[in-house]
């Protein structure tokens, strides 16, 4: 490994263990008690086959071991501290979506759970870096071409962790966001009236 993709794997790592507890928070209790598991052993073979994840994997390895069956699922959730595959915070299903107050709270939960894939974007000649399938190929992923995305991730998530402790957006926040996420267009009073029109 160069000093440099060993640098890429050490940053996604730290960066990935800052936004999993958020995830994990506002996913969790919806979870834990969830008769669904959404969790599939396929999910978790990417964490196999991706040179990338696999190299998270060895430098930080689980405590548990991959089975065919299970993938990483453990009883008590996922033995993945880091290097999971990128579906796996971008998932959140409807209900945990439609227990957030509002459609702003809806926005900024898709802008986090989208955080840890943003890091990775176009790594090289547009893939991902968990696409890439070959070690020459992470051999030419440039540090700073993938320090661009992780400081766009991280500045979204600064906005993320300001806003859940004032409970207030800046003028700059929009753009901010919409590097990860569209910031959709939520309904206000005047223009609901006219898209109530419009169905009716």
């Amino acid at each position: 490994m160069t000093s440099e993709l060993f640098q890429i794997v050490k940053e996604y790592a730290d960066f990935e263990a800052e936004v999993r507890p958020w995830i994990a928070k506002l996913c969790g209790p919806h979870c834990s008690v969830c008769e669904t598991v959404c969790c599939r052993p396929e999910y978790c073979r990417e964490s196999i086959d991706s040179p990338f994840l696999a190299l998270l994997r060895e430098t930080y390895p689980p405590q548990t071991k991959y089975t065919a069956e299970r993938g990483w699922l453990t009883p008590s959730g996922c033995a993945l501290a880091c290097g999971r595959p990128p579906v796996c915070y971008q998932f959140s299903c409807r209900k945990i979506a439609a227990a957030l107050p509002d459609d702003s709270h809806r926005h900024l939960m898709n802008v986090l759970s989208n955080l840890v894939s943003h890091a990775g974007k176009r790594a090289l000649a547009g893939r991902h870096i968990v696409e890439i399938m070959d070690a020459a190929g992470l051999a030419q992923v440039k540090i700073t071409r993938f320090h661009k995305r992780l400081d766009e991730a991280r500045k979204a998530f600064e906005v993320i962790q300001a806003f859940k402790m004032n409970g207030r957006l800046p003028a700059s926040a929009r753009t901010v966001l919409s590097k990860i996420a569209p910031v959709p267009t939520f309904p206000t009073p005047q223009n609901r009236k006219v898209i109530s029109r419009r169905i009716s």
